[in-house]
This record gives C-alpha cells, structure tokens and sequence, in this order.
C-alpha cells in the first residue's frame, strides 16, 4: 500500500487526493460490499455515499463505511446524485462507482488507481461481457466530470465522459475487473426494472447521437 501512494504521489508531483462517489437507490444488498472494497485504499480520502431516494436501508448501512451520506428525499437520477456528491466533495480526483457492484475487491480498485496518471488519462474499470463506454467505474479528475454533469441528465454520464476526455486530449485507460459483476435491474426492482433499462437505454443511445455531432 505504501508503495502505490508514493507512486502516486511522484506521478501527480504532489499526494494525490481521490474522493469516492458512490450513487445508490435501493442498493441495501450490495452497498457494504462495494464500500468494504474501498476500506484498505489510503489513497483515497473520503468516501461519499449520495442516496437517491431510497426507502429501504441503503443510507443507514452505507453510515458505517462512508465519510458522508447524502440523502435526497426523492430520486433523482444518476446525473444529479453525482453533481450533489461533487459539490460536497473535496478532492481533486473522482473514483465513480455503482453501488450495485458483486464481488468488487480491494485489488479491483487498486488496479485502476495504478492506472491512473493525473493530466494524462481516465481510467475504465471494465466488468466482463460489459460495454467500456457505458461502465459506471470510473477515475476521472473533478473538472471533466464537473463540466459533463452541467450538460449531462440521467444515464448518459459515462458516454459523455468518455466522448469529453477524448476532446480534452486524455486518453481512455481500461481496466478488466475480472469477477466483478452487476445486480440486473430487473432482479432489483421487479416492478420497473424492465422501465429503468430501457430509459437506461434511451439515455445512452441519445447521448451518443449528441456527442457524435458535437
């Protein structure tokens, strides 16, 4: 561990300050597992959970891992979860991160930290058999994610990352987590998963169409 903060810091010339965004909505089954994976990382300073409208107990068990728990008091989707987190955070590196993530370890994390080069690139986490441009793991500096979320609704924050680090001359790091999957939509909200993938869908394929002609 120590080995991997000071090849940090001599990369980014000074200690580098990564805060964790974790959005969640309804992630009571998962949220510990993904927080517990971040636990060991000294690198990374604060841990932010932002609870978008949930009404089980993802924000009471999330209290025991994160530095802060943000509830809003109704959903409000991804794009704003991430932009209250932000705005509540402090360092200067962003590690984004789904909430409902299964069997994300230390190790996973770590490997995207190695791969991060402040000023040089964003880093991909990439789960098998998953699209990199729609990946919701991701190390990014604050400004590009910053300046995506003022433009950016819903599900189409990843694409639009992607598609702003590339203008901005960063290249696109991935990285494979290998064993690492999602808890599908449909087996966690029975009675609107199938409405959440495909506005999921929609948001994705729209923010494509308008990053392509940017």
């Amino acid at each position: 561990m120590e080995l991997l903060v000071n090849e940090l810091a001599r990369v980014a010339g000074n200690p580098v300050f990564i805060t964790a965004l974790i959005p969640a909505h309804n992630e009571a089954k998962t949220i510990q597992g993904v927080l517990r994976s971040l636990e060991p990382c000294e690198t990374i300073g604060e841990i932010i959970v932002i609870d978008d409208g949930s009404t089980d107990a993802t924000a009471f068990l999330a209290a025991s891992w994160a530095d802060r728990v943000i509830s809003l008091p109704q959903k409000q989707g991804k794009a704003t979860a991430l932009l209250v987190g932000v705005n509540a955070s402090h360092g200067e590196h962003i590690l984004m991160l789904d909430a409902d993530l299964i069997g994300l370890q230390p190790p996973h994390v770590w490997r995207m930290i190695r791969a991060y080069a402040p000023g040089e690139n964003i880093v991909i986490g990439v789960l098998p058999h998953r699209p990199m441009l729609t990946s919701g793991q991701r190390l990014v500096p604050r400004w590009l994610l910053e300046s995506v979320l003022a433009e950016t609704t819903g599900y189409g924050v990843e694409v639009a990352l992607t598609f702003a680090a590339r203008r901005a001359g960063l290249n696109v790091e991935a990285i494979r987590l290998d064993g690492v999957s999602h808890v599908r939509k449909e087996q966690k909200w029975p009675d609107k998963g199938i409405q959440e993938r495909q506005k999921m869908v929609r948001d994705v394929v729209e923010e494509m169409i308008k990053q392509l002609f940017k």
